[in-house]
């Protein structure tokens, strides 16, 4: 789960000329290859008692594509309709309105197929942690920190998101040395990945006199938020073993093994308690005792990778590890990932409708790319 914001950094890598800005000749061209194989391999499996399962998801998906296929179908009969109406305004308008229909339906089975065919992201559905430090550029860096900040809280308000501060260390001038918040709410963590790396401020600052621009950075760390872990202990991984009571005395000790030894098999951890005088008693306050061992593990396992993932997102901060570029004297947003840019800086920063405007493409890129990928591995 964790190295699916590391994919985020990936995703910065690669050129904005990867991708046609023409998303629906991406879209056909990729669902036209998937049919092929997913034909393909349905033919080979169809006979086969033992992929049953595989079977019936690519019978869903091949019948989900031919409803496309007849949606496309429809959409090439009513364009023809629309050019043979010999400027009829009643048909040409019709024309229009059914196109506008096929086109919602062709979107709608669009989703429904790369949804079926793209492989699930289990943290998409997490809430998130995001910090936000000052990186190079001293003052001004800690005072674009500020604003960034800032705009993060005002998109959370925005998408009804639950926005908690936990850290906010703020300067004498009134910049942000680092930030971090809690969020909750709904696609958090989903949103929000994309926002991991450098993002850098081109501007002249206010207290300086010669008007020479500076270029600051600062770094955004947008982490999973862990869940309760959950702990099982199957009989098969427990071996409980009586043993004789220690204690100060008493009729019971050293007379009978009421005490347990517990072994967890897998990871050879050994809990002994004595402290009843019935063997279950003991066995049963072992197991608790060994549940809250492995969630302690298990949990410090999880910050361990948490201080991981940050290190890899944030970088060193230097200007060219940039996802995205503020150029306040152009007004213009440039984020390394899109083939346009965004501008009015001032909104952007709002974290209003510009930042989701430039989320939802982020998003948009990121399912288009995985889905590219798909056509280069072979089929399973």
């Amino acid at each position: 789960m964790w190295n699916i914001c590391l994919k985020r950094l990936s995703f910065v890598i690669f050129s904005r000329r990867t991708l046609s800005t023409n998303n629906n000749t991406i879209i056909d061209n990729v669902i036209k290859n998937l049919s092929l194989n997913y034909t393909k391999e349905f033919d080979q499996l169809k006979t086969n008692e033992n992929s049953i399962e595989r079977i019936q998801y690519l019978k869903t998906i091949l019948q989900t594509m031919k409803k496309r296929d007849k949606i496309l179908q429809d959409i090439h009969e009513t364009n023809k309709l629309s050019n043979e109406s010999n400027n009829d305004d009643d048909i040409s308008q019709m024309a229009t309105d059914e196109l506008v229909r096929l086109k919602i339906n062709l979107n709608s089975i669009d989703n429904e197929i790369l949804d079926y065919v793209l492989p699930k992201e289990p943290a998409d559905n997490d809430d998130a942690e995001i910090e936000v430090a000052a990186g190079v550029g001293g003052q001004e860096a800690m005072l674009f920190a500020k604003e960034l900040f800032h705009m993060y809280e005002n998109y959370a308000s925005f998408r009804k998101w639950s926005f908690e501060i936990v850290e906010y260390d703020q300067t004498d001038i009134g910049g942000l040395r680092q930030g971090k918040a809690f969020l909750n709410g709904l696609d958090v963590f989903k949103s929000l990945k994309y926002e991991c790396g450098v993002h850098r401020v081109q501007r002249v600052p206010q207290t300086e006199k010669s008007g020479r621009i500076h270029t600051s950075t600062v770094m955004v760390a947008v982490l999973p938020q862990p869940k309760d872990i959950k702990i099982e202990l199957p009989a098969k991984d427990l071996l409980a073993e009586p043993i004789r009571a220690r204690g100060p005395g008493g009729q019971h000790v050293n007379k009978s093994e009421s005490g347990c030894r517990l072994t967890h098999l897998p990871t050879g951890i050994i809990i002994e308690r004595q402290d009843d005088r019935f063997f279950n008693s003991n066995k049963n306050i072992a197991i608790k005792a060994m549940k809250n061992k492995l969630y302690q593990m298990q949990y410090d396992e999880q910050q361990a990778r948490l201080l991981k993932t940050r290190k890899q997102q944030t970088g060193t901060g230097n200007r060219n590890e940039k996802i995205r570029t503020y150029n306040i004297q152009q007004n213009r947003i440039t984020d390394e990932r899109l083939d346009e840019n965004a501008h009015n800086v001032n909104e952007f920063l709002n974290g209003t409708h510009r930042l989701h405007t430039m989320i939802e493409q982020l998003k948009q890129q990121d399912r288009l790319q995985r889905l590219t990928e798909l056509t280069d591995k072979p089929s399973k």
